[in-house]
């Protein structure tokens, strides 16, 4: 418990930050997008930001299963700890498109090969993410942080669904949309994360009492 209290503490305050970030990009989009508020420099340049802090974020999170390192919720630690640097890879790697399309006059590494590394780097941290959680949540044996778990997977499914639903219309369609459901997406995710960091914290306060 010495262990795993820190650990998780650490795990859901760097969530609870990474679901901030997912708020107010999606409100500086909206204000960017659609009622023009930002122009596109003053956006890029925000979300540069936005995104340096939720790299940070991510790199304090991978810190978890080093902190949990020899409790018996180490496995649990250590896939969230793959997640927070899957999520330090994928925005590492959207950071930098932003910045060569906006300041450097497009992307030397190829902006596909980048797409492809964003793409597996959602789906694979969504997995770890996904499989830490409930490992740590059925190990506790807290009803209450298996019920916040699943609350976390679908909304979490959801906002994958929402990212990827322009992509999937007629491309006329697809310019206008990707703005609107990419805050959606945002939104959903933040309430996603919030949720597994209650979930976590639930977790740690039942494997406490267990012991």
């Amino acid at each position: 418990m010495e262990r795993v209290w820190p650990a998780a503490l650490t795990a859901a305050l760097c969530l609870v930050a990474l679901a901030a970030v997912g708020v107010v990009y999606a409100v500086a989009a909206v204000a960017s997008f659609e009622f023009k508020l930002l122009g596109p420099k003053l956006f890029n340049l925000a979300s540069l930001a936005i995104l340096s802090f939720a790299f940070i974020v991510s790199l304090a999170g991978s810190s978890v299963w080093a902190i949990a390192r020899g409790s018996g919720a180490s496995l649990g630690f250590a896939l969230l700890s793959g997640f927070f640097l899957a999520r330090a890879v994928r925005t590492a790697a959207i950071a930098y498109l932003v910045f060569s399309a906006s300041f450097a006059g497009g992307a030397r590494l190829g902006a596909g090969g980048l797409s492809l590394v964003i793409v597996l780097a959602t789906i694979l941290g969504a997995l770890l993410l996904i499989s830490g959680v409930l490992i740590l949540a059925r190990s506790s044996g807290s009803p209450i942080s298996w019920w916040l778990w699943a609350a976390g997977t679908a909304l979490l499914i959801l906002s994958i669904v929402l990212g990827l639903t322009p992509r999937l219309l007629p491309s006329e369609s697809m310019g206008r949309l990707i703005p609107l459901t990419s805050a959606a997406s945002n939104l959903v995710s933040a309430a996603a994360l919030a949720f597994y960091a209650g979930s976590i914290l639930a977790a740690s306060g039942g494997a406490g009492a267990r012991e």
